[in-house]
């Protein structure tokens, strides 16, 4: 559910939102095995990493633990003005993961922290190259569990 609330943040980023592009309007994958550049629109991933469990906070109906993501924005080389958008798109996913938790997300998430940024050139597997960028954070999960029985 976490990868999911998280790509509805980045389906939020759209001019008309105030964004400084329409990431929002491209692809957004949360499964690597989908990931293609075979069209002209951004292609943003998000991954999950590592989950840390904090026993410390959790009880026998909270699970608290952190876990690493990664946002990875990937445009085309033959995009118009390719590294423009790459930093564009970099600076919308920090801004929409700097907004507040709204009350739905807090049902999922203590919080949100960029941990990093970068740039990357690559090409996918069948020679298209692209400009990454990667921003990654640190989400804090929280489970609830209904008491037993």
């Amino acid at each position: 559910m976490a990868l999911q609330v998280l790509r509805a943040r980045i389906a939020g980023i759209t001019i008309a939102n105030g964004y400084r592009t329409d990431l929002g309007a491209g692809v957004i994958l949360t499964d690597r095995s989908e990931l293609t550049l075979e069209s002209q629109e951004s292609v943003t991933l998000i991954v999950a990493g590592d989950i840390e469990d904090i026993e410390a906070s959790s009880s026998d109906r909270i699970k608290n633990s952190d876990m690493d993501v990664t946002f990875e924005c990937a445009i085309r080389f033959d995009s118009e003005n390719t590294e423009l958008v790459a930093h564009r798109a970099r600076a919308d996913i920090v801004r929409a993961l700097a907004q507040p938790l709204s009350r739905d997300e807090t049902q999922c998430f203590r919080s949100i922290a960029l941990t990093g940024s970068r740039f990357a050139q690559d090409a996918d597997e069948k020679g298209i190259p692209f400009t990454l960028a990667q921003v990654t954070a640190r989400a804090g999960l929280t489970e609830r569990f209904a008491p037993a029985q």
